[in-house]
Order: C-alpha cells, then sequence, then structure tokens
C-alpha cells in the first residue's frame, strides 16, 4: 500500500511538471502550437523558456509570421522582451532567431523602436562564433547606419559597444565591418574618434601582434573615405605617439607603392607642442546621445538631409556632402565660425561660468552673422550662392544646438534659456528656412526639456518663455 501511494505521489508530480512545461516538450515538428502561446510566453516567460521556445518555433512553417500576429499595442513589449533576452543569452541557435524575428518586427523602418536600445545587443552578438549570426549582425548594422537620421549616436554606440567592447572578438568583428558600415556618405560626419582609436590599437603591441593586417586595413579604408586631407587634419590633432603608429606601421606599406600620404606636412614626430593642445575626446560614461565632435563637421547635422529638401535624391546627399567653407567666401563670418568651433571643441571640459560665456558670445556672433547676410543679399540680389550661404549659416547653428543637448552633461537651468532663446531666434527670424528643418528643431527642444527636467519648471516661468 506504501508503494502505491509512492507510485501516485510521483505520477501526480510528473503530470504536474507536464503541465506547467507542456509547451517545451511538445515534438519538434509539432505545429499546434498556438501563436496566442507564443506571445503569452514572449510577455510573460521566463528567460530560458523565451529561448527554447523561439528555438523551437522558428523551425515550424509559420516561422515567418511574427508581424502578422502581434497586436499593435504589444509590439514594442515584445521587442524589448526579444532584445533583453538576446543580450542575455550566448545560444548561437536563439541569437541567430532572435535577429530574423527583429526584422520581421521592422525595427529598421519604425520610429517606436530607439537604436539606442537595439543597438548595443546587436554589437554584443559579434561574439558568436557563428558566421550566420555574424553576417546577420552586419546586414542589420548596415542598413541601420543607411536609414537613421541620427548618424552621431549610431557612430557613438558603435564605438562604445563594438570598437571599445571588453570582448576582443567584438572588436576585431566590428574594426572588420567598417568597410561595410563607414562609406563615402558619411565622409564629412566626424569619424575621428574612429581613426584614433584604431591607431591606439595599432600603437597597443598585442593587439597589433596578432590583428595587425585587420587594422591596416581599417585604417586605410577610413583614410579612402576622409580623403588625404582630411585625414591628415584628423592626425595632426592625434599625439605624437599615435601618428608614429601610423607612419610606422601604415604609412611605409603604401610607401612602397609610392604614395606621399602627409602632404608635404611636417612629420616631426618628437615635437611635443602639438600635444599640449587640447582637444575633445570620447567620453566613457556618455551613453548613447552624441559622440563628441572634434569640430571638423560643420554642416550636415545629424542626416539632415531629409529635413532640407522635400525630396531625398541627389540634392539631398549633395547637400550633405559640400564643405560648408566653400559657400561664404564673400561674408566674414571668421568669428562665427571660430566660436562654434571652440564650443564643439572644448564645451564638455568647460565649467558652468565658461559655458555660458561661450553660449553669450555664439548669440551675438550668430545675430551678427545673420545681419551680414541679409545686407549682402540686399545689397546684391543677383547673386545666387546667397541661398546656400543661408542654409550653411541655419545648419551650423542647428548642429551645435543639437551637439549640446544631446550631450548628457546635465543642462543647468541658465545653459537651457540660452538655448530655447536661440531655438525662438531661429523660429522668429529664419521662418521659412526653419519650416525645412522644424523636425530638427522639435528634436533640440525635447533633449533641452529631457536633459535635467527637474528644472523644467523654472523654464517655463523665466522671463524668456514669452519674450519672443
Amino acid at each position: 500500500e506504501a508503494r502505491r501511494a509512492f507510485d501516485r505521489h510521483s505520477m501526480a508530480t510528473l503530470l504536474s511538471s507536464m503541465s506547467n512545461t507542456a509547451y517545451l516538450l511538445t515534438p519538434k515538428n509539432d505545429l499546434s502550437s498556438s501563436d496566442s502561446q507564443l506571445i503569452d510566453i514572449l510577455l510573460n516567460g521566463s528567460h530560458d523558456q523565451i529561448v527554447q521556445f523561439i528555438n523551437r518555433w522558428c523551425k515550424q512553417q509559420r516561422r515567418s509570421r511574427l508581424q502578422t500576429i502581434v497586436d499593435s499595442s504589444q509590439r514594442y513589449d515584445i521587442f524589448l522582451s526579444l532584445i533583453n533576452t538576446l543580450i542575455q543569452t550566448q545560444n548561437s541557435e536563439y541569437q541567430l532567431n532572435c535577429l530574423q524575428l527583429l526584422l520581421e518586427l521592422n525595427i529598421l523602418h519604425h520610429q517606436n523602436y530607439d537604436q539606442r536600445t537595439y543597438l548595443p545587443a546587436i554589437l554584443k552578438c559579434l561574439a558568436s562564433p557563428s558566421t550566420d549570426v555574424n553576417q546577420l549582425c552586419l546586414q542589420i548594422l548596415t542598413k541601420q547606419i543607411q536609414t537613421t537620421h541620427d548618424i552621431s549616436t549610431y557612430l557613438h554606440i558603435y564605438i562604445q559597444d563594438g570598437l571599445k567592447s571588453q570582448q576582443t572578438r567584438i572588436v576585431v568583428k566590428s574594426i572588420q565591418y567598417l568597410k561595410d558600415i563607414i562609406t563615402k556618405q558619411l565622409q564629412y560626419e566626424n569619424l575621428s574618434p574612429i581613426v584614433e582609436l584604431l591607431l591606439k590599437c595599432l600603437n597597443e603591441s598585442t593587439f597589433r601582434l596578432t590583428y595587425e593586417q585587420i587594422l591596416v586595413d581599417a585604417v586605410r579604408h577610413m583614410k579612402n573615405i576622409l580623403g588625404n586631407d582630411l585625414f591628415i587634419t584628423y592626425l595632426d590633432t592625434y599625439s605624437s605617439t599615435l601618428r608614429k603608429a601610423y607612419f610606422t606601421h601604415v604609412k611605409e606599406t603604401n610607401n612602397n607603392n609610392g604614395e606621399d600620404e602627409d602632404g608635404g606636412n611636417d612629420t616631426n614626430l618628437d615635437d611635443t607642442d602639438e600635444d599640449e593642445t587640447p582637444r575633445a575626446t570620447i567620453n566613457e560614461k556618455v551613453p548613447y546621445f552624441h559622440s563628441v565632435s572634434n569640430g571638423f563637421k560643420l554642416n550636415g547635422v545629424h542626416n539632415l538631409s531629409p529635413y532640407l529638401s522635400s525630396g531625398n535624391g541627389e540634392n539631398s546627399l549633395q547637400l550633405r556632402n559640400k564643405p560648408s567653407t566653400t559657400t561664404t567666401n564673400d561674408i566674414g563670418d571668421n568669428e562665427f565660425n571660430q566660436i562654434v568651433e571652440l564650443i564643439k571643441t572644448k564645451w564638455l571640459s568647460l565649467n558652468e561660468t565658461t559655458r555660458l560665456q561661450y553660449l553669450e558670445k555664439f548669440k551675438l556672433t550668430y545675430e551678427k552673422q545673420a545681419i551680414a547676410i541679409k545686407t549682402q543679399e540686399a545689397t546684391d540680389k543677383t547673386d545666387q550662392n546667397i541661398p546656400q550661404i543661408f542654409l550653411t549659416f541655419l545648419t551650423t547653428i542647428i548642429d551645435l544646438l543639437v551637439y549640446i543637448t544631446s550631450s548628457t552633461i546635465d543642462i543647468s537651468i541658465k545653459i537651457k534659456i540660452h538655448l530655447c532663446s536661440c531655438l525662438m531666434w531661429l523660429i522668429k527670424n529664419l521662418k521659412n528656412q526653419c519650416k525645412k528643418d522644424y523636425k530638427q528643431i522639435c528634436t533640440i527642444f525635447k533633449n533641452i526639456l529631457c536633459n535635467g527636467n527637474s528644472n523644467n519648471r523654472q523654464l517655463a516661468v523665466s522671463k524668456y518663455s514669452t519674450e519672443y
């Protein structure tokens, strides 16, 4: 009798266990798993349950139906569930399945999916030994940089979670994939931090011993994208140690082909004076908002071309790829450009008082510059360069505001007032031009409110809120 009681107890325990994990024990070729069960597990299941069920569900014929069976109200929660499990797992099968499901959710083209949420998870998958997983990651990374309106944030994430990863495999893959991700369309983005990191890796003997050819190829690719002049300009801002690494390990090889990469510039590596001038570097603690600018990008605000033209064709590309310094020959804007570059290169290292002084000078110079442009237009109404000069002027201001508001340094109420005052000045005085850039202006204002939002009430009652 005791044996029968034990058997009954064992059977009850087994049945209970089977009922709790039935969805994990169904045959692999069983198509009876309902769509609702998939959604329920994604929303409420544990990490292991999600991984096992997704791997099984993706073997079924219905695997490409996720977007059609997910209710719009559930889509974002399911997206977060997939991302959270993707970050935590090292299961290559699940990584591949999860990446494919994320593509089915159309994450690259839907505004509700923030690249700051999913790009770190995608880059983490580069550690996978699976070639299929790596290739799918590359596909997503390449498509994302081609479609995003915030290239600076993308590049910052790629640097922090890819090139600066603690896992060597991720670093190496991130370096290898630069040739696919960094194209000529990004020539006037701020690529200096990437070049600098490559040279730092090249300068580390242990890393160089194993991956020298990968690094050399990557540096050559970046030089090809930037062009010789801009590349040398970047190079001149680095320490003598990094310049020496370049001329020792990269330039020697190119000299065999008769190339003169330094363009006749002084390459005396013993000159330490250049190292005494501080320059902006990547802030290790800055999350995914904006990469630090070295002041080389004077135009092209976060892939602004979609907002500068009603079309996405050749005109948009022309606006992004044309250096702004060639359009202001007739107007003395040196003072304006100097303060813009000064703020870009020193903003992160300045104290509150100096930042306010710089912003005040910025305000005075952009007002003066606007008057100069309007005077030029009134003097010579046949000058066809004026519209481009005005566009360059506008995008330079917006670019700087995006940079300031995208950094994660807490913005004080005084700085917020200055920034809002600048936005109001733009809207009031540049109405026709601002109509094309309203989305970017809204983003700037949103960033102002989100950064240090505890003082927004003070901002609302400030005297500047009704000044304009």
